[in-house]
């Protein structure tokens, strides 16, 4: 027996055939993997808009709550001996999915590779079609563009500007509520800058 795998994709551009793969499933009989890269996700954020990346992300999350059946050893990524769940999952119907779906998330024509699915396998597809596996990159984002500011443009700016200040009325009689920059100085005119992590919700 052969194992199947389908990669899915998200259109970008339908006139220039423009897609980004973010997700892969896995199929070797009744064992069956499915992955998606959070981390594509979010970078795709901005070119779709906001209700069709919510749509996007529920589904993709229904798809990873119905394939995958987690493992009581949490030393692997899925118990080998229980079926999943997800009997839809076959080379007829990913197949047709690859004809006719076509909205905002499009499966590849099944492909079929001669070895065994386990973990191991599941991870080195993941790794060569989507992104990497181990995702712990996306819990670092929110934090890594502040390490940035200070380790490589706190040190040019150091000694001309004031660093890490929170302006107050006493600074600037128009405020009304205290602000933190990251810095200020007079250049000509005040200037100030504030660090923005944009991938964040809110």
């Amino acid at each position: 027996m052969k194992t199947l795998f389908s990669i899915l994709y998200v259109p970008i551009s339908a006139t220039l055939d423009e897609k980004v793969s973010v997700g892969l499933v896995m199929s070797f009989g009744d064992i069956q993997f499915f992955k998606y890269s959070q981390t594509k996700l979010s970078a795709i954020k901005g070119l779709l808009d906001s209700e069709s990346h919510n749509i996007l992300k529920s589904y993709l999350k229904s798809l990873e709550k119905e394939i995958n059946v987690v493992a009581d050893s949490e030393k692997e990524l899925f118990s080998i001996n229980i079926p999943s769940k997800a009997k839809w999952v076959s080379n007829s119907y990913i197949s047709y999915l690859s004809r006719y779906s076509n909205n905002l998330l499009q499966f590849s024509e099944p492909k079929f590779i001669d070895v065994p699915l386990t973990d191991i396998t599941f991870r080195k597809v993941f790794e060569k079609y989507i992104f990497q596996y181990d995702e712990e990159i996306t819990s670092r984002l929110h934090t890594s563009v502040f390490e940035k500011i200070k380790t490589k443009l706190y040190p040019s700016i150091e000694g001309k500007v004031n660093i890490d200040r929170t302006l107050t009325s006493l600074d600037f009689e128009n405020l009304f509520a205290p602000v933190e920059v990251n810095f200020i100085g007079v250049n000509g005119v005040p200037v100030a800058g504030q660090t923005f992590d944009f991938e964040k919700k809110h």
